[in-house]
């Protein structure tokens, strides 16, 4: 087992994500609303999805394509993740993801891709001035 934590630095913590967004995403990764996820109890992402914070966004993501890459090769391994401000003052957030050692070198890949799926949903839904997102 791996972990992979990253640092992310959210424009603005105070951004969640909203109901057009959260319908964009799951109808881009129809699979992100069965996660299993533990914020405020146990329960699924898609429950949650909305008002959901930028990293925690990109937590579920990363997992998402982590695990959609492995389905297509007939592959089923773990991955699990948890996200937690360090900072909200600093708009710095840990992402953790927990993993096979074999999906490590596409981890980060997927944390990336997640980010900028997110920057562009967010430029999109808050308009282009806002500068919401996640680095």
């Amino acid at each position: 087992m791996a972990i992979l934590e990253v640092g992310l630095v959210s424009s603005r913590p105070s951004k969640r994500v909203d109901e057009p967004t959260a319908k964009e995403l799951l109808s881009r990764f129809p699979h992100l609303a069965d996660h299993a996820c533990r914020q405020c109890g146990y329960g699924r992402f898609g429950d949650k999805i909305i008002g959901a914070s930028l990293p925690h966004l990109c937590e579920h993501l990363a997992i998402d394509l982590l695990v959609s890459e492995q389905l297509a090769v007939g592959s089923r391994q773990l991955v699990a993740g948890n996200t937690v401000w360090l900072d909200k003052g600093q708009r710095l957030a840990k992402v953790r993801l927990r993993l096979s050692a074999e999906l490590l070198e596409n981890a980060e890949s997927a944390i990336c891709q997640a980010v900028e799926t997110i920057n562009e949903l967010m430029g999109r839904s808050w308009g282009s001035d806002d500068q919401s997102g996640v680095a």
